[in-house]
């Protein structure tokens, strides 16, 4: 009766612990997600601040632009058509050190521009603008981003119809916005490392610094209309169209999670929207919240120190046991044959417990053999491309040189490099970069020999070790290799370019009687290799050059 009391108390305490331990956790749980939620709410207030100041700031800027163009239009040197006297006046605006206009025009009511700048008739129609249409409706106006006829930069146009003493409409001004102007407005605020605030207009097209980034170059363009094609593709985007502002937590258009506001302008058909990645925000959260479980765990194991010091010396005697027994089990089982099953209480009822817990260290042991296999690839290969690493590939291409060595025969070493890597890094991205380097991999696989070994040494630098092969063959394998890089473009997330190599290769033929070491050899291959590529890189690469003293 007291083994029986004893052995109930000790499962009622294990049940209470456990109870109490995800009590716990579900504690944590429901405040961790109430303070991100509380976190993520404070932070898009921000973000809901910052747009509508930048919206503000940017309405009147516009009307400051528009009021300026209606002056100029409201001149009597426009109303007259004095031509020399509207030269002058637009010259003396765009001397003006904080204008924001680039260019200045006067254009007649057919849409023919009769003064551009201190330009006088330049032969310029903007008949097919949206703007020329507006202005004979009598309409001021800010356009969408365009591609100026007068000086072919990017830039939006405000106008503003001139109308003559009798009322009627007999041209309009045009001015041509400084979009660097724009872009020095938007890059006051501070939003972090990823942050991002820019300007749209009506179709969702980004006229601010990000149009000038890499990014929208690779994937749009400009048509014959004169209008950016490159159209943002976003949850923020889909609300402004719809004409809608809020903030939320949605995909940005080059299909990062980020947090972000965005709101309409309410007299220009233009958006101001704030963005700033996800992963930015979250982060110091998560780090308090690490924080936070550190000390939470620092004080269940102060308060569970005492009773699980007091239980380690209990659980050290089943353990004793059970070595005993399985040390009788398997003296049993070599000498006679074991009966699992036996009945509660008889004196080999253990054995059938045992032999469970011996198939369980036996597939223990399995797992763990294929993660020693597992960590010996690892450490013998690229885990990018799976070549061989440095130290294997010098290793396997001591060996090649032994061989070779016995055999009395050649053996050469093509060492190269991918011409311009580091700008297809900076252009595409390290993801396509990656991609790059897995092509130049499968190259190899294609066209090597079973019997040759290829490493990558680091970087964008491979070497291919070509055993019984003078240096006849290797410039024959190296020149179809950079032929075949060469000629088949590289296919990766949607883009499509090609790259070439620079090639050098090396030969030595080693000598039975000679002294020195497979080491030193497989050193001066790659270094004589590594001399003759860095030539054909001086050459302007893509090229191969054999080295020679």
């Amino acid at each position: 009766m007291p083994e029986k009391k004893e052995k109930f108390s000790n499962i009622l305490i294990r049940y209470q612990l456990f109870f109490c331990l995800l009590a716990a956790a579900l504690a944590v749980a429901v405040v961790t997600v109430a303070t991100y939620r509380q976190y993520k709410s404070a932070y898009m207030n921000i973000l809901a601040e910052i747009r509508d100041q930048q919206t503000k700031l940017m309405e009147e800027w516009f009307n400051e632009r528009v009021e300026e163009i209606a002056q100029l239009s409201q001149s009597v040197a426009v109303k007259e058509n004095n031509f020399e006297q509207v030269k002058n006046l637009f010259a003396e605006c765009l001397s003006h050190t904080s204008t924001c206009f680039e260019d200045l025009a006067f254009a007649d009511r057919k849409g023919n521009v009769l003064v551009a700048g201190a330009l006088e008739q330049p032969e310029v129609n903007i008949a097919d603008r949206e703007y020329y249409n507006l202005a004979l409706e009598g309409e001021s106006n800010v356009s969408e981003i365009l591609i100026s006829k007068l000086n072919g930069k990017f830039t939006l146009v405000v106008s503003s119809p001139v109308v003559s003493e009798e009322g009627e409409i007999s041209g309009l001004v045009i001015g041509t916005v400084n979009i660097e102007k724009l872009e020095q407005m938007l890059s006051f605020w501070n939003i972090g490392q990823t942050g991002s605030l820019y300007l749209l207009d009506r179709n969702g097209i980004m006229i601010t610094d990000p149009y000038t980034t890499l990014w929208p170059v690779a994937h749009g363009t400009v048509d014959k209309t004169g209008k950016y094609r490159f159209q943002l593709d976003s949850g923020a985007i889909r609300e402004l169209k719809l004409g809608e502002s809020g903030y939320g937590d949605y995909d940005s258009f080059q299909g990062n999670r980020v947090l972000g506001a965005y709101r309409q302008m309410d007299n220009f058909a233009w958006s101001i929207a704030v963005e700033v990645d996800k992963a930015e925000v979250v982060q110091p959260f998560r780090q308090k919240l690490l924080l936070s479980l550190l000390v939470i765990a620092g004080i269940f194991a102060l308060m569970l120190y005492p009773l699980l010091k007091f239980y380690s010396r209990k659980l050290m005697l089943p353990f004793e046991q059970t070595t005993a027994q399985i040390a009788q089990y398997a003296e049993n089982a070599e000498q006679e044959g074991v009966v699992y099953q036996k009945a509660e209480g008889s004196p080999g009822y253990q054995y059938q417990e045992i032999a469970v817990l011996n198939r369980a260290l036996q597939k223990l042991s399995e797992k763990m053999n294929e993660l020693n296999n597992m960590m010996r690839v690892q450490a013998l290969y690229d885990p990018l491309t799976g070549l061989a690493n440095r130290r294997h590939f010098f290793a396997r291409g001591q060996e090649i040189i032994e061989l070779v060595r016995r055999k009395g025969s050649y053996c050469s070493l093509i060492y190269f490099d991918i011409d311009g890597f580091k700008k297809i890094n900076d252009r595409y991205g390290n993801n396509i970069g990656d991609q790059v380097l897995i092509y130049i991999a499968e190259v190899l696989g294609r066209i090597a020999r079973i019997s040759d070994v290829a490493g990558r040494l680091g970087g964008e630098e491979f070497a291919v070790i070509l055993p019984e092969t003078d240096e006849k063959g290797a410039m024959q394998f190296a020149s179809r290799f950079k032929k075949y890089v060469e000629e088949i473009p590289v296919e990766a997330e949607y883009q499509s370019f090609y790259i070439t190599i620079s090639i050098g290769v090396a030969t030595v033929k080693p000598d039975g009687k000679e002294r020195e070491s497979s080491t030193k050899m497989m050193e001066e291959l790659i270094n004589q290799s590594e001399k003759a590529m860095l030539k054909a890189k001086e050459k302007g690469g893509n090229r191969v050059e054999l080295f020679s003293v």
